[in-house]
């Protein structure tokens, strides 16, 4: 299954369906998150935003052990405290210049006999090859390395679900020549 977004808080309602239903059938789940943040902030409203999503997971009692965050580069204080507190996997950008491949190994490894939901924030991309987005970050994945990760990752057979979020397709086309847009078409395609 895939689902294609507006902000990344759908992903919450998404994922929680997700591991409600491999729980109630005997299925133990993970969830793998690429993103620049880690949206973990304290949630602050009935109903989970972009910026708190994963956190109310976490405390609505998705397992914090089957959590990878992949591609995070800023992190807010509240936030590492959070991640450190309950000791939550992060792959980071930093990692990514030791080996790709070895990388992409890593994440695979990570969900391993588990049912597997992947949330793909477009924002873990470099804004300079996918500027349309809600809050870019530069110093992200180019788009051929991130193709190369979803190619990979597709390979699995225990892939179920798949979000793709945070794309701004009014600004893509009326600034960026659709750049961002054609970049979520491509990672789409390479899911079907």
């Amino acid at each position: 299954m895939i689902f294609l977004g507006g902000d990344h808080s759908i992903s919450y309602f998404l994922t929680r369906a997700f591991f409600d239903f491999y729980q109630n059938n005997g299925k133990e789940s993970c969830l793998i998150v690429f993103d620049a943040h880690p949206d973990l902030m304290k949630p602050s409203s009935e109903f989970p935003t972009h910026e708190e999503w994963l956190r109310r997971l976490i405390e609505d009692g998705f397992p914090v052990e089957n959590i990878l965050i992949v591609g995070v580069r800023n992190l807010d204080k509240e936030e590492i405290k959070f991640i450190n507190e309950k000791k939550i996997k992060i792959i980071s950008m930093n990692q990514f210049l030791l080996n790709l491949e070895d990388i992409c190994d890593g994440i695979m490894e990570f969900s391993n006999g588990k049912e597997l939901y992947l949330s793909l924030d477009i924002d873990v991309v470099d804004p300079a090859f996918a500027p349309s987005t809600g809050y870019p970050e530069c110093g992200g994945l180019t788009s051929r390395e991130f193709i190369y990760l979803i190619q990979r990752i597709n390979k699995m057979k225990n892939l179920r679900a798949v979000d793709i979020v945070e794309i701004n397709s009014k600004e893509d086309e009326e600034k960026n020549n659709n750049l961002t847009v054609k970049l979520g078409a491509k990672i789409l395609s390479e899911l079907l």
